[in-house]
């Protein structure tokens, strides 16, 4: 009773939870991925600017893949030249997919991580079950990258734990369950499905691995 207790003061009635919005303004833009990319690829060289006929020539419903999509980024990274017309392209798909562009940056990109989003030890720690009766309200909260951030922030936790002794190999396998039930009820309330669903989830969990 005192959980759930402290669970409704969290959410809805701690106004320190204005704090979030701040944080979660500070995300990254396509402009970013052509930065870590360095100064072959220039911010002006990316237009920003599409309209429905564009849009309709470069997008046909059900007709892009997030694996194609990822494909052309390695080949443009390991060219070094293209990349802003890749950027451009997966802004429209991250468009279709009702996707913030920078989560696909997230999930495809290398080393896109934004270090100005805060671990939120709250979302790290959430069971699946308190996910389920309040993510609707969490989703109003804060912004997809900063959920998937703590997604990811939470994987690497578990898996780092595991390296160092932390837990065992029985507790690691079982936080990792959980980790994936909750990260595939995320993917699941922002009507993910399909190819689409899987590829985000492999590539997220090919990212929680420490190196």
């Amino acid at each position: 009773m005192f959980d759930k207790l402290m669970l409704f003061i969290y959410y809805f009635i701690n106004p320190l939870r204005s704090r979030t919005a701040d944080d979660d303004n500070r995300v990254l833009s396509r402009y970013d991925i052509i930065r870590i990319h360095g100064e072959g690829f220039q911010d002006d060289e990316i237009n920003n600017t599409t309209d429905d006929n564009n849009i309709e020539n470069n997008i046909r419903l059900n007709s892009f893949s997030l694996r194609e999509l990822y494909a052309e980024y390695l080949v443009v990274r390991d060219r070094n030249i293209g990349l802003s017309e890749w950027a451009s392209r997966a802004g429209l798909i991250s468009r279709e997919l009702n996707l913030e562009f920078s989560v696909l940056g997230l999930v495809m990109v290398d080393d896109f991580m934004n270090n100005s989003i805060p671990m939120d030890e709250f979302m790290i720690q959430i069971s699946v079950q308190d996910l389920f009766f309040m993510i609707g309200r969490i989703t109003q909260l804060h912004t997809q990258h900063y959920l998937f951030m703590q997604l990811l922030y939470r994987g690497r936790r578990i898996t780092e734990m595991e390296r160092i002794c932390e837990i065992n190999s029985d507790d690691a396998r079982n936080s990792r369950i959980d980790w994936k039930m909750v990260t595939v009820m995320i993917l699941s309330f922002y009507g993910l499905t399909g190819d689409t669903f899987s590829f985000i989830l492999e590539m997220l969990e090919n990212k929680i691995i420490v190196r």
